[in-house]
């Protein structure tokens, strides 16, 4: 992995605007990359800051889709912005140590993410099946994203991306209808005509992949000066 060290950048919101500037191809001497940029940070700090001073500026923006892809230090969110990548975000955040975390290879994240619509015959049995093998865990009642939750003809699961509770209704063996719910009070939101669900949980079985393995050769990647990264 090659990459550029960078000095001279006071901030998290510098470099928030450095990414946007580059993105937006607005730094002399500098390309604007084809793939993602890839910020390595050092700390979970820097890394939160940093998305925010980027998702900030999203006026300024040159970009779509102007989120960032955080890779730090929780499983689940790294496991979130995959599908975030998968998508086509244009940043990536990450610090050193989540370079070599083991991650779903791009193929199999897909083969393990489904969606589910409004009037298709998956069945409740089904559902069950696919959220469980996707890593979410059965509990009574969904509070936190990774879980799952069945009653009668009602399932619940709190999707990592995007992070919401989805309650589906079905009628026999057809999806009736797929509501947002409130995981503290349990009433429902707004319907939606399909939902999401990414793997909650690493495989496993199988070979591990990395986060090299989801950015391509076509990325610019960049990290403060003195800053290892693997």
């Amino acid at each position: 992995m090659g990459s550029s060290r960078i000095v001279g950048v006071p901030g998290s919101g510098a470099w928030g605007y450095l990414a946007r500037s580059i993105l937006a191809g607005r730094v002399e001497g500098v390309a604007a990359p084809k793939g993602p940029l890839v910020l390595v940070v050092e700390s979970q700090v820097d890394l939160e800051d940093i998305r925010d001073a980027f998702e900030a500026l999203t006026p300024l923006a040159a970009c779509e889709p102007c989120s960032a892809a955080v890779f730090g230090e929780d499983e689940r969110a790294r496991l979130a912005s995959l599908e975030q990548l998968g998508s086509g975000a244009r940043l990536v955040l990450t610090l050193p140590e989540a370079l070599a975390a083991p991650l779903p290879a791009p193929r199999e994240f897909g083969a393990r993410s489904f969606k589910f619509s409004v009037g298709s015959r998956t069945g409740r049995e089904k559902a069950l099946e696919l959220l469980a093998a996707a890593g979410y865990q059965r509990v009574d009642f969904v509070e936190s994203p990774g879980e799952y939750a069945a009653r009668g003809a009602v399932v619940d699961f709190f999707g990592l991306e995007p992070l919401k509770a989805i309650r589906l209704l079905f009628d026999e063996d057809n999806i009736a209808s797929i509501r947002v719910f409130d995981p503290v009070s349990q009433s429902t939101l707004e319907m939606l005509s399909e939902a999401k669900a990414v793997p909650a949980a690493p495989p496993e079985t199988g070979d591990a992949g990395k986060l090299a393995d989801w950015i391509g050769s076509d990325a610019l990647w960049l990290k403060p000066e003195g800053l290892e990264a693997a």
